[in-house]
């Protein structure tokens, strides 16, 4: 209702719309009959229902002497043309003048405006003419009479020359308008737009008018034209009175879109629909970047008008989002007319259009297009989470460099044919399936990637495959990967995986492996044997989370310059042996969680490992010490393990609950900050020979040995306490332990809670040279102590009346004696 109300305000004589057609049609005939001519060059369509042809009449129709000044005489009467006039003069005197009268009418249906002037004809250089009352480029509506003079005179300076006379012919071009569009701005939804004052969030709809003249009900008007000549009118409504409005774009016929159009209707947040009609002409657009990016309400684009035979950039490598990038309630979009064919960059056109089930791109010409995708999550159809399928049969993909993320995160897409993909000239695959979680086939098995150089994302940890959790089976026997530096992630997270062939796989250029196989919880062998890891620097979590893979032949791998194995294994829950002999580990530096989680692991030697570029085998986090929960190991051999730079051991065999014997007798711990449950939960050692242990920079002791339950003795004498300030839960659990001799420098220590907590057998326990600040938490130290003969006592020795004081503030009933020592 409220269009048919505009309607009428602008048409204001026929309440009819077919009734004003025959009126317009009307006119024209009797014009061509009257007048003899009919300048009728272009049809414009009525709101889809009819057409009528677009009249460009506009002529001199008067001319006429006004005044002579000072001498100034008519050589011969004044005569006119169409868009000529042409007069005679004698200017006797250098003040005389000669003025004339001149009208033109514009009689057609459009606005017009003179676009310039010239006079091929003129005699006398010393003369000018001087136009008063008209100017260039100022508009005449239709049915318009413009009267303005023309004066002729001598120019200043002149004197009176010998040729008095003048003959000269004025020639006016008479053109319609260029209603351009001014260019649009990446700004945000707060920001202005097209000249104007009110901002881009408060407009909830656009329509496009082939008038100049703004409608009654409007609350403002602005010029909107891209040259500031009045050439195009925004103005706007709010019918509804719902605090939106209603925007209106009018120009003298067709209302052309500015040659760089990126982000013309981009951040419109709470635009719901668009009418173009045939008003917006898109003919000479070169750049369509994110022309609708974050119109995130509207659920329909009708494009049926478009021209986009000049446009290069759908998205730009220099700018951020494509054509229709984050459009997320956009469910349709009819694309048939597109003409791409000077179309070089698709990257980040429908990304993150969450809410489009189907796509046809069938029309679309793909032969130049050369980026599909560009950095991180810039990929075509990067996060289309609702698009089921894609049918790409047509797209040539020859001149194609890029295809970064390109499918990334269409996540219900099940099934998808780019078998006929030319990939021979790309060099980025980063992410390209990236999250294609529902894709169960993927035929890749000719695609040529011998150029391609990246397919991981290092920034996200996304790489080719990632995440594709349906996929079960893939054939890259074919492909030659002679540039590839990184597959970094490339099949992490492939939870379904049961099959790669990677037998034609040559990497000589091969640098970066993190995390390629991670997650692929369904291999349960994988062949690397043609594997080229000559120049491969980092492992980090290559195999991590493979929790299927009963063994694996590590023989054919060179780690000769890899510096990083943290993670290595990590989760391999199902592998029980592995010949790791002939790995040369000599550049590792870090081998953080390397075999943490490797559950069902039994024997593991590492006597050929040469560690002596090793600093990091723990983070300090939970779980991440290298032999962290390897539950099922019962011997570990670490002869010749070099650990003289190696900060912090925490958690480094926390779990190994089945490692009945442990010589740690090649320790260096000089520079060890941090023993923060370095043996907790090794339940089943019976004896743990740490003499050798320097703890002179130690910090952290906590639960250094929690629930080591079968140890019946520890001899601790070499420990250097002296920066120690954590001590929490050191022997909790030590359950067989029946006496126990500490001579600890406890000064630093501000935590002792839980330290004996559960040391079950506990009868004699001697704390000499202990030291008590007046802060220290000494919370359930010995809650559950004692001995077998009598449960729940302990017997303490203390050579610190401050230790007897503190402790019998806390347990009264306690037996502790002072000795002096």
């Amino acid at each position: 209702m409220r269009l048919k109300t505009r309607k009428k305000e602008f048409q204001k004589k026929p309440k009819n719309r077919i009734n004003l057609i025959m009126y317009l049609l009307f006119c024209t005939f009797v014009l061509s009959l009257s007048v003899g001519y009919a300048a009728l060059n272009r049809e414009i369509k009525i709101s889809g229902e009819a057409t009528f042809r677009v009249e460009e009449d506009i002529r001199v129709t008067d001319i006429n002497l006004s005044e002579t000044i000072n001498k100034g005489l008519e050589n011969y009467a004044p005569d006119y043309s169409k868009d000529t006039i042409k007069m005679g003069v004698d200017l006797n005197e250098v003040t005389s003048e000669v003025v004339y009268n001149v009208e033109i009418t514009n009689s057609g249906n459009v606005a017009m405006w003179i676009d310039s002037i010239e006079a091929p004809v003129n005699n006398n250089t010393n003369m000018e003419y001087v136009l008063e009352g008209i100017g260039i480029k100022e508009l005449m509506q239709p049915g318009d009479i413009k009267e303005f003079k023309v004066r002729i005179k001598y120019k200043e300076g002149i004197t009176l020359p010998e040729n008095t006379n003048l003959d000269i012919v004025i020639k006016f071009n008479f053109t319609k308008p260029e209603s351009i569009l001014a260019q649009g701005n990446s700004g945000n939804e707060t920001s202005t737009f097209y000249n104007g004052t009110i901002t881009k969030e408060s407009v909830e709809t656009i329509e496009f008018l082939p008038t100049l003249e703004v409608g009654d009900n409007a609350i403002g008007s602005w010029d909107a034209s891209y040259n500031k000549d009045g050439s195009v009118i925004a103005w706007y409504t709010d019918i509804d009175n719902n605090d939106l409005y209603e925007l209106y774009i009018g120009g003298v016929g067709e209302i052309e879109a500015p040659v760089n159009s990126s982000y013309l209707f981009g951040n419109f947040s709470n635009l719901t629909s668009i009418t173009f009609d045939d008003y917006f002409d898109t003919s000479k657009v070169t750049d369509m970047t994110g022309m609708f990016s974050y119109c995130s309400s509207i659920n329909s684009l009708n494009l049926s008008s478009f021209d986009t035979s000049r446009v290069v950039y759908f998205s730009n490598t220099s700018l951020s989002g494509g054509m229709f990038y984050n459009c997320t309630s956009l469910t349709s979009l009819d694309l048939s007319s597109f003409d791409t064919s000077s179309a070089t960059n698709m990257s980040s056109m429908f990304n993150n259009c969450t809410s489009l089930q189907e796509l046809d791109l069938s029309s679309f010409d793909t032969s130049k297009v050369q980026y599909f995708g560009y950095n991180s999550y810039r990929g075509m159809f990067y996060n289309c989470s609702s698009l089921t399928k894609l049918d790409l049969s047509n797209f040539d993909t020859s001149s194609a460099i890029n295809m970064n993320n390109m499918f990334g995160g269409c996540r219900n897409l099940t099934d998808i044919d780019v078998s006929h993909f030319n990939t021979s000239n790309v060099t980025n695959m980063a992410g390209t399936f990236a999250n294609c979680s529902q894709l169960i086939n993927l035929d890749l098995s000719t695609w040529d990637v011998s150029n391609v150089v990246n397919t991981s994302l290092t920034d996200a940890g996304i790489g080719l495959f990632s995440r594709c959790s349906s996929l079960e089976s893939i054939d890259l026997s074919g492909w030659n990967a002679i540039n590839m530096s990184s597959i970094q992630y490339m099949f992490s997270g492939c939870s379904k995986l049961n099959s790669i062939d990677l037998s034609g796989f040559n990497t000589p250029n091969l640098k970066n492996m993190v995390g390629t196989f991670q997650n692929c919880s369904s291999l349960t062998e994988l062949d690397l044997s043609n594997f080229n890891t000559s120049e491969v620097t980092n492992m980090n979590s290559l195999f991590n989370g493979c929790s299927g893979l009963v063994s694996l032949n590590m023989n054919f791998i060179d780690t000769s310059k890899v510096t990083n194995m943290s993670y290595m294994f990590q989760n391999c829950s199902s592998l029980k042996n592995i010949d790791l002999s002939s790995l040369n580990t000599a550049k590792v530096s870090n081998m953080t969680a390397m075999f943490a989680g490797c559950t069902s692991l039994n024997n593991l030697d590492l006597s050929t490992f040469d560690t002596s570029s090793l600093t990091n085998v723990s983070t300090g986090y939970y779980s991440e010490g290298m032999f962290y929960n390897c539950s099922s190991l019962t011997d570990l051999n670490l002869n010749n393990f070099n650990t003289k730079n190696v900060t912090n051991m925490s958690y480094l065999f926390s779990g190994c609950a089945s490692l009945n014997n442990l010589d740690l007798s090649s320790f260096d711990t000089s520079k060890v900050t941090n023993f923060y449950g370095m043996f907790n939960g090794c339940s089943s050692l019976t004896s743990l020979d740490l003499f050798n242990f320097n703890t002179s920079n130690a910090t952290s002791m906590a639960r250094m040995f929690y629930n080591c339950s079968k140890i019946t003795k520890f001899n601790l004498t070499s420990f250097d306490t002296s920066k120690v300030t954590n001590m929490q839960s050191m022997f909790y659990g030590c359950s067989s332990i029946e006496s126990l001799v500490l001579r600890f420098d406890t000064s630093n220590v501000s935590n002792m809670s839980y330290m004996f907590q559960n040391c079950y057998m506990l009868g004699g326990l001697s704390l000499l040279d202990f030291t008590l600040n007046d802060s220290i938490n000494l919370s359930g130290i010995f809650d559950n102590t004692g001995s077998s003969s009598a449960p729940g006592k302990v017997n303490v020795l203390t050579n610190s009346e401050t230790v007897v004081e503190k402790i019998k503030e806390l347990y009264p009933d306690i037996s502790i004696a002072f000795i002096d020592v």
